[in-house]
């Protein structure tokens, strides 16, 4: 049986810092042995915190 595994990644190429840049908010998802990335189109800096993205 395959499974599928997601995680939301914040800043996967590491751009963000704590002053003005903004790193992006994407979907990984492992499927069959294959790992891809699914853009949220959410920029978000780091100061700002992941609980943000739940409201």
């Amino acid at each position: 049986m395959k499974t599928v595994t997601l995680k939301v990644v914040f800043d996967r190429k590491h751009v963000a810092d704590n002053t003005k840049n903004t790193g992006l908010v994407q979907v990984e998802v492992i499927y069959d042995r294959r790992q891809m990335f699914i853009s949220t189109g959410i920029l978000k800096a780091s100061y700002e915190g992941c609980l943000t993205l739940l409201m």
